[in-house]
């Protein structure tokens, strides 16, 4: 079965036994919201070379853009919580699994991307100070599992948000004094002014999400055991999302007012921690916020799938959502190193134009890459027995 992406299974021969038509069901749904988040990453990397942030439709695009990171988080967690919700008896083969699969991330995986920040870096070693979203799936993917296997449900939210208010004091109360020690707090818990790293995701914050996100993935499997809540489950999944979304607004609705009384200071801590654009660190409001639309977009693709809405579309974004780890290196080098190098802005056309030529080369590769079953190359298997 394809539709358990890369990201989180091997080659079919070694997929724990869940493939009833319900779960493929399901978990084509997943993918296509992959998928969808895999285009937006396209389109983000892509903008930050064509598009200026401060002018239209860059204002626009990037606020879009920026749902991709929470739903690959969210998405995985989701996937893992199902798993362990369906077939525990198989969720120590599939943990097993995940830890190859982190394990190549962090290793295999980080030095391929990096090696595609080159040429817009200053040096090579220059290239090599990015932390990746791969990395912080890749932490999320070892340490999550187990914890996702020994702990119920309510305590996981209760130890989700205990690390995330643990890896906000770091941020706001831990002043480094060495480069070790900012390696170390822009890697654990994130800092406003990154100092070592040109970029990070903490691995405290994301795995947080993870974590929380695994209530998903066991909600959608309880939906799945109730016959009678698969029809509503698209609705459910959109109104709790919507509810989500509307709670990280309120926090930052509150916090302008407060600003407003002169309770809160303007810029202060509380400030980023409910802007909706907090991403490095992810910030509350953040989390809240592009966390709901996650799980609004999830929603909608089950509707979709389920009324065999837009088949031919849907199809296309469950291919990338099965490839997207090859896509997501693949792009870097597309948009990081092919676009710049070639000085495509001065090609006729437009930026819609180049974008979509961009797009359809990476379909291609994806088609190419998926027809091969080349994902059984994306894991590091000596390391697991």
């Amino acid at each position: 079965m394809n539709c358990l992406n890369e990201l989180l299974l091997p080659e079919k021969e070694e997929e724990p036994a869940i493939a009833t038509p319900s779960v493929a069901l399901r978990l084509a749904a997943l993918d296509a919201a992959r998928g969808m988040a895999m285009l937006l990453v396209c389109l983000a990397h892509f903008s930050q070379y064509y598009l200026s942030l401060n002018t239209f439709p860059g204002t626009l695009i990037f606020p879009l853009c920026m749902l991709a990171t929470p739903s690959f988080m969210l998405i995985s967690g989701a996937l893992t919580g199902y798993i362990r919700s369906c077939n525990p008896e198989q969720f120590f083969k599939f943990e097993k699994l995940l830890l190859s699969r982190g394990i190549f991330l962090l290793t295999v995986g980080h030095i391929l991307i990096s090696l595609a920040h080159i040429y817009r870096s200053a040096n090579i070693l220059d290239a090599f100070r990015w932390i990746f979203v791969t990395d912080a799936i890749g932490v999320a993917i070892i340490a999550g599992p187990p914890i996702v296997r020994k702990v119920s449900s309510g305590k996981r939210l209760l130890l989700s948000f205990a690390l995330l208010t643990i890896s906000w004091w770091c941020t706001v109360a831990f002043y480094p004094t060495t480069p070790l020690q900012h390696a170390v707090k822009e890697l654990l818990w994130g800092s406003y002014e990154n100092t070592f790293f040109e970029l990070s995701f903490p691995f405290f914050s994301w795995l947080a999400f993870y974590i929380a996100s695994s209530l998903v993935g066991e909600y959608i499997a309880s939906c799945q055991r109730q016959d009678e809540s698969l029809s509503s489950l698209p609705s459910r999944l959109m109104t709790v999302g919507c509810v989500i979304f509307c709670i990280g607004a309120a926090l930052k609705i509150l916090d302008f007012i407060a600003i407003r009384l002169s309770i809160l200071p303007a810029q202060g801590v509380m400030w980023k921690l409910t802007s909706p654009f907090q991403k490095d660190p992810p910030g509350l409001t953040y989390i809240l916020v592009y966390g709901g639309a996650s799980v609004v977009m999830i929603g909608a693709m089950f509707f979709i799938e389920r009324a065999r809405l837009l088949v031919r579309l849907v199809a296309h974004l469950q291919m990338f959502g099965q490839t997207s780890l090859f896509l997501f290196i693949a792009q870097y080098y597309v948009y990081y190193t092919f676009v710049p190098f070639f000085h495509t802005k001065s090609l006729p056309g437009g930026w819609p134009l180049h974008f979509l030529v961009s797009i359809l080369l990476l379909s291609s590769m994806a088609a190419f890459w998926q027809k091969q079953n080349l994902n059984r190359y994306l894991k590091v298997r000596w390391f697991v027995r």
